[in-house]
């Protein structure tokens, strides 16, 4: 069943007496797929876009406390990726790829949020 998604990203940069906030969105989609999980090998995992509905990007989340180290990649062997290593959410517009992989050192359940 489609859902609707609306995505807004807000980041707040603080440091040597200046802040500055950074907003983007909100761009809301109303044929975005429902969520999924995805468990990781340690290695590539390949990250199947779903079909049938509109994807602009997906919320990588991984669980709490994650230590293993990711790298979002949008092909096997792509040298321009994210790379991160914590509990921390990515956010990756896409734009017609039909499958994105995760690179890990370790086999952890992420939870993919599609908007």
């Amino acid at each position: 069943m489609a859902k609707t998604a609306t995505a807004t990203s807000n980041a707040v940069i603080v440091g040597d007496g200046v802040t500055i906030n950074v907003s983007a969105g909100p761009a809301q989609n109303i044929n975005c797929a429902p969520p999924s999980l995805l468990t990781t090998s340690n290695g590539f995992t390949a990250i199947a876009i779903p079909a049938g509905f509109v994807i602009n990007g997906v919320i990588v989340k991984p669980p709490a406390g994650s230590t293993v180290t990711k790298t979002l990649k949008g092909i096997t062997g792509d040298s321009a990726s994210i790379t991160w290593n914590t509990g921390g959410v990515a956010m990756l517009p896409i734009n017609s790829a039909a499958v994105l992989g995760l690179l890990c050192n370790g086999i952890e359940t992420v939870e993919l949020y599609w908007y």
